[in-house]
């Protein structure tokens, strides 16, 4: 199954249910995100000095959540060259060609 990313609005609108009382399954139900997604992201933001009753700035608090779940930010993963061993082969071949 593909994973989905959501938006900061999204984690913001999840913060912001969690903390006015709406459960789990609730705010699963209303904004569409898997009930373990919810639960995760409720998780991380605990960790990071989000309560139900505390008072704490809901967007900065998404976007470090959001970056966390996204991954490491860094460059993509250098990958090996299929064709690097054909590089010449191939050359010669589209020069014969010309």
């Amino acid at each position: 199954m593909a994973r989905k990313e959501y938006s900061m609005i999204e984690i913001v609108e999840l913060l912001r249910r969690y903390q006015q009382g709406d459960g789990i399954r609730a705010i699963a139900r209303s904004t569409g995100i898997d009930r373990n997604t919810v639960r995760k992201y409720l998780r991380m933001a605990e960790e990071k000095g989000f309560s139900k009753d505390g008072s704490i700035d809901l967007e900065s608090l998404a976007t470090e959540v959001f970056q966390q779940a996204q991954g490491p930010g860094g460059p993509p993963a250098v990958r090996v060259p299929v064709f690097a061993p054909y590089q010449q082969l191939l050359t010669d071949w589209l020069n014969k060609t010309q």
